[in-house]
């Protein structure tokens, strides 16, 4: 009976410990519980300012110099040019100006170089100041600064009019004050002043055979006593050892007359049988005064006008103002001389005016 009662528990065990496996079996083939699903946040903007891009590479352009042995000569003499260009990329195309004209332009497409330097002789037989202008060209045809050089040339001989003493008249003299210099330091053959061309009338004259001084300038003074009233150019020029004409320089000179006349107010027209009012200035530009003053028809000579006698005439400013009554008798065109004579009869400034004369109605 005890037997029988500890088989009966074991078979129980026995029994559950099946239906334990069976159940642990069952829930294995349960599907699994579900992941859970993740879903994506918004971003937060951020108040901060986006950093800028990075500046671009600058290329640098090409470099251009230019200079001289010499930026200071004479007429013939030499200096030499030197000149260089220099670009990291290459230069294509190197350019030289002589006061604005092309002077050289030389292609270095083919030939493939960063640099060149170069240079050559230069002169010229005509004074004054020359500007050399030179740039150089990269591959993308870029140019560089231009790189500028101011050479001065001087003429063998330097010559100046100084000075020409003011209010010149006529039949007084004109001091004249001019200086030459040698720049070459071996002189000069000679010198002349003329008038209104270099070939003109002489007016002032030395010869200076192998002039030489220490400073190699020499001043001069002269006198001219002009003939004539007018305007006048005169020209100062030196000659080298060689005879070649050197350094040139001019003045401009107005000559007045001894006594200035001039007819300050007519009509442009008259009638016959009418009177004309005319009115006249004279003036005495001596000082000293004049002998007479006339009014004439169609010529010096012509039939008077008016005529006054003023010998000696003397007024604080030198000059006299006059009225004058004309009246016309024959129609046409009429020429009204007015002419004054200084105090030795020389006729001395003379003005003239047309004046049309109408028939009478």
């Amino acid at each position: 009976m005890k037997l029988k009662y500890i088989i009966s528990k074991k078979i129980i065990w026995i029994l559950f410990a099946l239906l334990m496996a069976s159940m642990a079996c069952s829930l294995s083939d349960v599907a699994p519980a579900p992941t859970a699903i993740v879903y994506p946040t918004a971003a937060v903007a951020s108040t901060s300012p986006p950093s800028p891009p990075p500046p671009p590479t600058e290329v640098p352009m090409p470099k251009a110099e230019i200079s001289a042995t010499l930026t200071e000569i004479i007429v013939d003499e030499w200096t030499e040019i030197e000149y260089e260009i220099t670009d990291a990329d290459g230069i294509s195309l190197v350019q030289i100006t002589l006061n604005g004209e092309l002077l050289l332009s030389d292609d270095y497409t083919d030939e493939n170089v960063s640099g060149m330097e170069s240079k050559f002789p230069w002169s010229t037989f005509e004074p004054g100041e020359y500007t050399f202008s030179l740039i150089g060209y990269d591959f993308n045809n870029r140019p560089s600064e231009p790189a500028t050089l101011i050479v001065t040339v001087s003429p063998r001989i330097s010559a100046e009019i100084a000075n020409v003493s003011a209010g010149a008249i006529v039949g007084n003299p004109v001091v004249i004050n001019y200086s030459v210099k040698s720049n070459t330091g071996t002189g000069l053959s000679s010198v002349e002043v003329t008038l209104n061309s270099t070939d003109g009338e002489i007016i002032a004259f030395d010869r200076a055979d192998d002039l030489k001084t220490e400073t190699g300038k020499v001043e001069y003074g002269s006198q001219w006593i002009p003939n004539n009233s007018g305007e006048y150019t005169l020209y100062l020029t030196a000659y080298d050892l060689d005879g070649r004409p050197s350094g040139a320089d001019t003045v401009k000179i107005t000559v007045l007359p001894r006594v200035s006349v001039e007819i300050t107010n007519i009509p442009a027209e008259a009638i016959v049988g009418k009177p004309v009012d005319i009115e006249l200035s004279v003036e005495s530009n001596t000082g000293a005064g004049f002998s007479s003053a006339e009014l004439t028809l169609n010529s010096v000579d012509g039939e008077y006008i008016f005529f006054d006698r003023a010998e000696n005439l003397k007024t604080e400013t030198g000059k006299i103002e006059y009225g004058v009554t004309w009246t016309p008798t024959q129609a046409g065109e009429h020429t009204l001389f007015l002419t004054a004579y200084d105090l030795d009869g020389n006729p001395s400034g003379t003005d003239t005016v047309i004046i049309k004369v109408l028939p009478a109605p």
